[in-house]
């Protein structure tokens, strides 16, 4: 969700709602009413359970700001400067407007350069913000909110995140305002200015010179290998997976990513390849053995969201280092991406760098065109299989009209068949493939 002159997501009196992996960017710029990028207002609880009823989970918010002065026609004042334009902003949630039941959890978002705080709520209860990731949200360039912020908040917990912020203009990394009741903060890791109401003796707020993020010019908010972050998140609040969907170990790190091990010490000679009859195949060597480990090769469509395809046992050997041979047995068409996770046998992992591979066709595709096709014109076959297919073609009542063995390519002439529609089926001695076609 991009370039929106107002709220990029706004959900307004909802519950039991989840908003997880968008992204939302370049949105609040053209209105004068304090928009934000993803917003929640006035939600509104629809039973008396107290458990977490609305997620905010694993979104990318960022370069969210406003570039007009607020402005409301029930207000006699204009704000003479920008004071609005924030990450992710939970708006007047509270008893009044109807949130009287359940509990809010706000976790693993990476907010960066929105025009205010990261995550902001402002006169909301009953709101966990846990293993978030918020870097420099100050792109206007004034006020105390610019990392992770509560305004008129009861019974808040503020847990495991990374805050940086600039310190140029006095901002808080996290801040805590107005009238406010039962606010924990406890154990977060800053870079910046904590709240002066704040202490960080009793908040366990760890305060870095450097995070250390991978690249945070380049927006990788994954940790280098000797990051302050790593292992030092409270366990009993960190949610199993992490922004990247992946799993946690047993001593969670702060912020949204979960830091993972390069597995380059443990392989080599990772590949993954097409073959002729588009098969994919991955390949790799092992350098070090462990009874009891897995290996897993895992596909994703967008480099976010990974999914176990295949897995196999690791060899206890102790002689030269084995070979590992692992098949997509049902890869996608278009481009996908592949890596290795490493699983011992202490429930700890680490990823391979990912292998992109694209397949114009899959092993068992059929391509039949033109459609709509013209009676003179014929129509075109295509077979992506390594072996002949039994190509079927039936008029709208079932009835067969046309039948021939598919090989590679072949041209199906429809001179005497009627206009309408057709249904056509491809079948091999373990698969079978329908489709539609229209004759005009």
């Amino acid at each position: 969700i991009h370039h929106v002159t107002g709220t990029g997501l706004r959900v307004f009196e909802g519950d039991y709602i989840n908003v997880i992996g968008n992204e939302v960017h370049n949105c609040s710029r053209r209105s004068s009413v304090g928009n934000h990028g993803l917003v929640f207002h006035s939600s509104k609880s629809i039973d008396t359970s107290n458990a977490t009823k609305i997620y905010i989970s694993r979104n990318k918010v960022h370069h969210n700001y406003n570039e007009v002065y607020s402005w409301s026609e029930l207000k006699t004042f204009i704000t003479p400067h920008i004071d609005e334009g924030k990450g992710i902003s939970m708006q007047k949630n509270s008893i009044a407007n109807g949130w009287t039941h359940g509990r809010i959890q706000i976790e693993n978002n990476v907010t960066y350069l929105n025009g205010f705080s990261g995550v902001h709520i402002n006169e909301g209860l009953r709101m966990d913000i846990v293993n978030n990731t918020a870097y420099n949200n100050s792109y206007t360039g004034t006020g105390n909110n610019i990392g992770i912020s509560v305004q008129d908040g009861e019974d808040i917990t503020i847990r495991n995140n990374i805050s940086v912020a600039p310190t140029n203009f006095n901002g808080f990394a996290i801040s805590i305002g107005g009238t406010t009741s039962n606010v924990i903060v406890h154990k977060n890791l800053i870079q910046g200015l904590l709240d002066n109401d704040l202490d960080v003796n009793t908040t366990a707020t760890m305060i870095a010179a450097d995070v250390m993020f991978t690249n945070a010019a380049s927006f990788d908010f994954s940790l280098q290998a000797s990051s302050p972050a790593i292992n030092g998140a409270d366990s009993a609040f960190a949610p199993q997976k992490d922004y990247l969907n992946t799993t946690r170990d047993t001593n969670p790190d702060f912020g949204a990513i979960e830091y993972l091990a390069p597995l380059s010490i443990l392989i080599s000679h990772f590949t993954v390849r097409v073959t002729s009859n588009t098969q994919v195949i991955a390949e790799w060597r092992m350098h070090q053995n462990g009874s009891g480990d897995r290996f897993v090769l895992e596909r994703s469509q967008n480099q976010l969201n990974w999914k176990t395809v295949s897995s196999v046992l690791v060899e206890a050997r102790q002689d030269a280092a084995p070979t590992y041979v692992l098949q997509d047995p049902k890869p996608i068409k278009g481009h996908s991406w592949y890596r290795i996770r490493h699983l011992n046998s202490s429930g700890n992992s680490s990823v391979s760098q990912s292998q992109e591979v694209i397949l114009d066709r899959l092993s068992f595709d059929i391509q039949v065109y033109p459609n709509p096709a013209q009676p003179q014109g014929g129509l075109s076959i295509e077979n992506g299989m390594p072996e002949a297919v039994d190509f079927t073609l039936y008029d709208a009542l079932g009835r067969k009209v046309k039948t021939f063995i598919l090989t590679d390519f072949s041209q199906l002439p429809l001179t005497g068949l009627s206009s309408g529609l057709y249904i056509w089926v491809a079948q091999t001695g373990f698969k079978t493939m329908k489709g539609k076609v229209i004759i005009q």
